[in-house]
Order: structure tokens, then C-alpha cells, then sequence
């Protein structure tokens, strides 16, 4: 069964075109065929078969589902095969069809790009680089003389 149908509301060489300058299939929430792909909160997307397809890779406020291509063909399990069971092992990372809304998903695949930074690394930096410096001349200041006095 098919996970992605394009193009969807774009034209053949707009999806063409975007594909070529990500280096994969990209594609966008309406072309999606939800019931067949399995979207985790982080981005990362899956067959309904539990195959690792690729991340939602977003840019410039667009949503983009980039796809191994080697990712797009393939077989669903029959429901006789002893490996659907899987799926009921998935936990709640899971948004599964019935539950996907394309106008109203927001994917956090964009925090853990590594392309976006929400402040909190440089935050941390500063605190320790700020400890840091607080640090050395209290040694230096107050414990320094109290070993002295106490050599002395």
C-alpha cells in the first residue's frame, strides 16, 4: 500500500524540484496517506510495516517529509502475519492515522534537527562559563589565604 501519493496541490516539477535540492523524496502533510505511515513525535516516520522511512525535516516554516528512497516501495504485512503483533507493542510516541491531522500537526522533528537552536545550549554554556569564573577567584580569594594561615 502506498505511504505517499505526489504530487498533492503542487505541480510534478515543483515536487521535482524540491526533491533534487534536499537529495530525496520530499513531501508535504497532503500527500501523505496516513493510515500507511506511522509518524512518531520526534519526526521520525516509519511503514505501517516498521520500516525506518526517513524525518520530517522542516524548512522555512514548511512541513517536509524527507524519505529514503529506497523507502518508498514495499509490502504491507498481512494481518495472518505473525509480525503485526508489533504494532501493538508501539507506545505512545505513535500518532497513528485516525489521529493525524495535517492542518493542526506540529512536528518537534525541527528542535532536534541540529539546523535549530531554542537558546537553552547557549543558556547552559553561559551558567557554567559564569560558574566558572565565579569559582576561580573565590579559590583564590578565600580558600588560598585559609590554607596558608593554616600552613603558617
Amino acid at each position: 500500500q502506498d505511504g505517499y501519493l505526489a504530487p498533492r496541490g503542487r505541480s510534478f516539477d515543483d515536487f521535482k524540484k524540491e526533491s533534487l535540492h534536499h537529495g530525496w523524496p520530499s513531501f508535504r502533510p497532503e500527500e501523505i496517506v496516513s493510515e500507511n505511515v506511522i509518524i512518531h513525535k520526534k519526526g521520525r516516520m516509519e511503514s505501517r510495516c516498521l520500516t525506518h522511512s526517513g524525518h520530517n525535516l522542516p524548512e522555512g516554516g514548511v512541513v517536509r517529509y524527507c524519505i529514503d528512497l529506497v523507502c518508498i516501495s514495499g509490502q504491507p504485512l498481512s494481518q495472518d502475519d505473525d509480525r503485526t503483533r508489533i504494532l501493538t507493542l508501539l507506545d505512545d510516541t505513535v500518532i497513528y492515522h485516525d489521529e493525524f491531522n495535517a492542518t493542526s500537526y506540529e512536528s518537534s522533528a525541527e528542535s532536534f534537527s541540529g539546523k535549530y537552536n531554542d537558546g537553552s545550549t547557549y543558556v547552559i554554556i553561559a551558567l557554567s562559563v559564569g560558574a566558572a569564573v565565579l569559582v576561580i577567584p573565590f579559590c583564590s580569594f578565600v580558600i588560598n589565604p585559609m590554607v596558608d594561615n593554616e600552613k603558617g
